[in-house]
């Protein structure tokens, strides 16, 4: 029950933390200047997709909090559009 209340605990605080990093001082949704994705933060999501496998809980907010700068739906939709995958390791890019 006390393991449960603290894993909860470190969810919500971990998803405050992942939305509030991707919004401004005026609480906008930070919008990145070119838009377009380096091969750095590229190669970070892939690192952090395929250490968070599916069905991990919050996968999505964990794999924000590695790129810094994304947004949960930055990374989801780069995931889901344009990520791609390493031959041997395609597994961390399924939604």
């Amino acid at each position: 029950m006390v393991g449960e209340l603290l894993e909860q605990r470190a969810a919500e605080a971990l998803q405050r933390k992942a939305s509030t990093a991707s919004l401004d001082e005026k609480g906008k949704e930070k919008v990145s200047v070119t838009g377009k994705w380096s091969e750095a933060e590229k190669e970070a999501l892939r690192k952090a997709l395929t250490k968070l496998p599916l069905g991990t809980a919050d996968r999505w907010i964990k794999a924000a909090a590695a790129v810094p700068g994304r947004s949960v739906a930055d990374v989801t939709q780069m995931a889901k559009e344009g990520l791609k995958a390493k031959p041997a390791d395609d597994a961390y890019v399924h939604t």
